[in-house]
């Protein structure tokens, strides 16, 4: 006999199940997708492999510079951890076994002294000192790992500063030539208008959003809209991507109305999101709050949420027009 009991706990496990499969079947077709020849992959996109094909992966790691990638990881993490694993135990011993001693008592207070001292007050002094050694690089990480604890604030702080230095400064040459190269040749080729403007939307996202990181003070919705005008940015070059990656693995070409309209849509919804979530920022909204606690009390905190929230409707629209241009490329041509 089914109980009440019984029926949350059947509802649990369907809502469990189906989040299972949400989550799952991205994974899957990724899984599938590596493991298929680009020929394979355009014939039927969602069917298993007919031969496990592995000649995709030994093409990024030639290609897309992944030795590199894994041992900036494996450096920062090994050395970080090594130093800690050495470091840590050994110092927190002998203060403890000799705190009796003057030397040893004021190491104690030294350090807990450093942790009372909030980050505000040194983040000045210590960014210009990183600066001037140019220590906000791959030394620059292991240092805050090794120095300051995961949960405090100046470990917060410092890859805050690697977010606004290393993540905007670093975009900073590339992003100038590939604008130069769209203003020498403005007028675009016509087969190639619609990745052009994903990737003119990208560009203005990704620098509008390193721009706003320069103006972050404290965890208010600045923060916000930074990390959403970078992450849009490279979302919308993806789509670009996407769309000029599509007949080469044997789909139609993306052409019509709505694919010329969708990264104008998109990006200018996003492009209203952050301003909006920057100009709250800037009157003291918080991040991560909601209802009364936002303090939603002036007209300019008010407007700017609005201007977020019109902007991000926006880009859902725009969103839903990359789904269904893609998804009309994608579908099997009727006989």
């Amino acid at each position: 006999m089914l109980t009440k009991k019984n029926y949350y706990s059947v509802l649990k496990g369907l809502i469990l199940l189906i989040g299972t499969v949400i989550i799952g079947y991205p994974v899957y077709l990724t899984v599938i997708t590596g493991l298929k020849t680009t020929q394979e992959t355009s014939e039927n996109f969602f069917a298993l492999p007919k031969a496990l094909y592995f000649g995709n992966f030994i093409e990024v790691i030639n290609k897309a510079n992944f030795p590199t990638f894994l041992f900036n990881s494996i450096l920062i993490t090994g050395v970080s951890l090594v130093l800690i694993v050495i470091l840590a135990p050994i110092t927190s011993y002998a203060i403890a076994r000799h705190l009796d001693n003057t030397y040893f008592k004021f190491l104690f207070g030294y350090i807990t002294i450093g942790i009372f001292i909030p980050f505000q007050v040194i983040m000045i002094p210590l960014t210009k000192l990183m600066t001037k050694l140019h220590m906000l690089n791959q030394g620059g990480m292991i240092i805050i790992y090794l120095t300051f604890d995961v949960s405090s604030g100046d470990h917060m702080f410092w890859f805050m500063q690697l977010m606004k230095y290393g993540g905007a400064l670093a975009a900073v040459p590339i992003g100038l030539a590939t604008s130069l190269a769209i203003i020498q040749r403005w007028k675009p080729i016509p087969e190639f208008e619609i990745e052009r403007s994903a990737l003119i939307f990208s560009i203005i996202l990704f620098g509008v959003g390193g721009i706003i990181g320069f103006m972050i003070s404290g965890s208010d919705v600045r923060v916000t809209a930074h990390y959403h005008g970078s992450i849009v940015g490279v979302t919308l070059a993806f789509m670009g991507m996407t769309y000029h990656l599509l007949p080469h693995l044997g789909f139609r070409k993306v052409t019509g109305r709505a694919a010329r309209w969708q990264p104008g849509i998109y990006g200018t919804g996003q492009l209203m999101h952050i301003i909006g979530l920057a100009w709250s920022g800037g009157y003291g909204v918080q991040r991560k709050t909601a209802g009364a606690e936002q303090g939603l009390e002036k007209f300019e905190q008010i407007a700017g949420m609005g201007l977020m929230g019109l902007g991000g409707l926006i880009s859902i629209i725009g969103g839903v027009i990359f789904l269904v241009v893609v998804y009309k490329a994608m579908r099997p041509k009727k006989d």
